[in-house]
């Protein structure tokens, strides 16, 4: 589900990648594989070239030279590092119709470096090197025709570009031609990407992805697919985690005890490769039978988390005749856990044993004994009208409430609710940024979001789009509906 994520420093670029992610955004899977490279090899040695006849030959207007001049500028070799003066020799190279430099142009406008962030002058970069055959202008062409951002989402022209780039023996290519292959048969290839109904999960490098949960032929994804999104989010940003540093390809002993010793962080913070890997360790543990409640309350809350997969195993697990009788019985005792994860799954539509009032009144019942989740999840129904009469006095009593508790959630919920409602935010953003510092170092996606939105609107520092950007599409290809909204609207404000 991940194509790339790691920030690739050697230029200090955050690769225009699609949905595949990290600092890279290709939006995950198969990490360390590159989507495509920050900036081309030049086709000559640089060696040979004295600084001064670099220079030269540059003004001479040399297209190859003005674009080794442009990557020494910004790579700092043998000259200042200086990314205005990148941008302009690069934009020089690409002007004379030079094919590389195309594409690195692109990388440019797409990262805002050097220059103002631009991804529809970028995508045009991307579309003549691509027609000049630069298999990863190819590969970029193809991934933001499904993207919906740029321009309107087209599968068909995303597979042509897929096609072109396989061809040159790109692997990533390979792997999205299959995901739009899917969604092209799904019949989605002239949908926008707002108006398509929930299909089987495809990989994130091609679009955020979605759970068909009527179709009970959905394959589970193999433990390693978790742990490989996992350890890539974990080791990008959540550093916070003193225990986990070693990358396991298999849920050892080992592996499940270091992960279980940061359960209560993962869900106090809402990280939800962290939640999703918990419930299936769960799940593994349980007994033949005796359906794991822990289990299938971490797949819930990873899922409103964003999770793609949670849903493919909360399906399986509801599935099972006996997890409902096991599920009411600890109803009947009192079980806060319970009540909230009844509640969900109505809520959820997936299980209708129960009405919306029904389901909304075990919430409730569950938030009264204090129970952090449903306090929370509450405020969410209560803020949105979501089966419920709006009331946003009581959304904002439950987080209240909630973060008297220390739940971590509940301020950033105010904040983006007084955002949503064009309201002045009562707290104080210093304080705020230092909890979003805390969150995003523990793999919190809200935090992740509204740290793009805090560079994007220019709060505590100078605006920056491209930084926004960044932090909007990371977020985004991990499964936040709110991230690729603000994603779209930074989009529309650059076109």
């Amino acid at each position: 589900m991940t194509f790339v994520r790691k920030i690739l420093l050697i230029v200090l670029l955050v690769p225009v990648c699609i949905y595949g992610q990290g600092g890279s955004l290709a939006f995950k899977r198969n990490q360390p594989v590159e989507i495509y490279r920050t900036y081309y090899p030049v086709e000559f040695s640089p060696q040979i070239f004295e600084s001064f006849m670099l220079v030269r030959n540059a003004n001479d207007g040399d297209p190859l030279a003005q674009h080794e001049l442009g990557l020494r500028y910004l790579t700092g070799n043998g000259f200042e590092p200086d990314t205005i003066k990148a941008f302009t020799w690069v934009k020089r190279a690409a002007e004379q119709k030079y094919p590389l430099a195309a594409y690195n142009l692109g990388i440019f406008y797409m990262n805002g470096l050097g220059t103002e962030w631009n991804p529809y002058l970028a995508f045009e970069s991307f579309l003549y090197a691509a027609s000049r055959e630069i298999p990863e202008a190819q590969f970029a062409a193809g991934v933001i025709y499904t993207e919906d951002l740029v321009v309107s989402r087209d599968l068909q022209k995303a597979k042509y570009w897929f096609e072109k780039a396989e061809k040159s023996g790109s692997l990533n290519a390979s792997k999205a031609l299959l995901a739009v292959e899917k969604d092209i048969a799904a019949g989605n290839s002239d949908k926008r990407r707002d108006e398509i109904e929930p299909s089987n999960p495809i990989s994130k490098n091609v679009t955020l992805q979605y759970i068909n949960f009527t179709d009970t032929t959905v394959t589970l994804p193999p433990d390693s697919l978790l742990l490989a999104d996992f350890y890539e989010e974990l080791f990008r940003t959540a550093l916070s985690y003193s225990t986990l540093t070693v990358r396991d390809s298999v849920l050892s002993d080992s592996a499940i005890s270091n992960i279980l010793s940061a359960e209560e962080t993962f869900d106090g913070y809402s990280f939800p490769e962290g939640l999703l890997l918990v419930g299936r360790i769960y799940q593994l543990r349980s007994k033949p039978g005796s359906p794991s409640l822990k289990s299938l309350y971490y797949y819930i809350r990873a899922l409103k988390e964003g999770s793609p997969y949670a849903g493919v195993f909360l399906w399986r697990m509801i599935t099972d005749n006996k997890f409902f009788s096991h599920l009411y019985a600890e109803i009947n005792k009192g079980s806060a856990e319970a009540e909230y994860i009844l509640s969900s799954l109505r809520l959820l539509r997936l299980e209708f044993g129960l009405t919306e009032k029904d389901a909304v009144g075990l919430l409730e019942r569950s938030a009264a004994k204090q129970f952090i989740p449903s306090m929370i999840e509450a405020g969410n129904i209560y803020f949105n009208g979501t089966s419920v009469e709006r009331n946003r006095e009581k959304a904002f009593s439950y987080w209240k409430s909630a973060g008297v508790l220390g739940a971590y959630q509940a301020e950033l919920r105010e904040f983006v609710a007084s955002v949503a409602l064009g309201e002045s935010y009562p707290g104080n953003y210093s304080s705020l940024m230092n909890k979003l510092n805390t969150g995003y170092a523990r793999g919190s996606l809200l935090a992740e979001t509204v740290i793009g939105y805090f560079n994007e609107k220019g709060i505590l520092a100078e605006e920056n789009n491209s930084e926004a950007y960044r932090y909007y599409r990371n977020a985004a290809s991990r499964g936040s509906n709110l991230a690729y909204a603000l994603l779209k609207s930074l989009y529309a404000k650059a076109e």
